[in-house]
């Protein structure tokens, strides 16, 4: 539960969040907040440009035994296979997850368009309080902290404009000038887009040592580069070719110098109504 409230520029949000439905929590309910700032700061027929802020508490997760634990994990972004190369899930402690106390993320936006070019970005830093193990108390319990961002751009061909909601505090959709027509008078619109991200999931380890020396983890860093192609028939009909290309550097917290990564091409086309 929560509020927000907009005008034309300026929106603001600030809700409070429990478990995940049917969540196992016996033990004690997951207890969370969330909040979201932004301001456009530029509002011209030609040029828009965006700004923002957000970020997340993690007051208590939930409880299973009386331990809390959290995993941070990451797929790369084409979401057909579950595979999650980067991940926190380490043997440091009598579980595989990380014992928290709290857990926390900040992160600024920024975004803008001139005429029918579209850019945004997001930077985002989490940090985690770890817990003691009383099942594995030797292991340091530092704090960890975890960093990641993507840029990301389009540019409507056929000169359409991503319009700025204030309902929302976001661009939203291109609309066709002109909706495809078997007559040929309209082909919709099209649309070229590109985007790079980053994620850095490793803190308080050291090449070649056990992450359970440290009490950190080798979570992994995973970079994903992509580029396609957009066609909107009409509003309510988008088609997406895509192209990605993911590189994952981890080792193995166990001995913290085998080397598990690996890269990742794929091309994929969906349909969205």
């Amino acid at each position: 539960f929560g509020m927000r409230g907009n005008n034309d520029r300026f929106w603001g949000g600030l809700y409070v969040t429990g478990p995940a439905s049917g969540s196992n929590h016996s033990d004690g309910e997951q207890l969370g907040g969330t909040a979201r700032a932004t301001y456009q700061v530029l509002q011209d027929p030609d040029y828009t440009f965006h700004i923002g802020i957000d970020g997340q508490h993690l007051f208590s997760a939930n409880r299973t035994g009386g331990t809390q634990v959290l995993t941070l994990s990451d797929q790369p972004e084409l979401r057909v296979d579950p595979t999650a190369f980067i991940s926190t899930f380490t043997a440091t402690s009598s579980t595989a997850g990380l014992f928290v106390k709290n857990a926390s993320t900040c992160g600024g936006e920024l975004a803008g368009s001139y005429k029918s070019l579209y850019v945004a970005g997001e930077i985002y830093g989490i940090n985690v309080a770890q817990d003691i193990d009383t099942a594995a108390n030797t292991v340091p319990t530092p704090d960890l902290n975890f960093f990641g961002g993507y840029v990301e751009g389009g540019w409507t061909i056929t000169g359409e404009r991503r319009k700025y909601d204030p309902e929302t505090g976001a661009y939203g959709a291109i609309n066709p000038a002109h909706q495809l027509s078997l007559s040929g008078d309209g082909f919709g619109a099209f649309e070229i887009v590109g985007r790079y991200s980053y994620i850095d999931l490793n803190d308080d380890v050291v090449f070649g040592t056990k992450a359970s020396v440290t009490g950190g983890t080798f979570g992994g860093t995973q970079t994903v580069a992509s580029i396609g192609l957009n066609w909107y028939p009409n509003s309510n009909v988008r088609l997406m070719f895509d192209y990605i290309h993911a590189t994952i550097d981890r080792v193995l917290n166990t001995n913290g110098k085998t080397a598990v990564g690996a890269e990742v091409d794929a091309v994929a086309m969906r349909t969205q109504v």
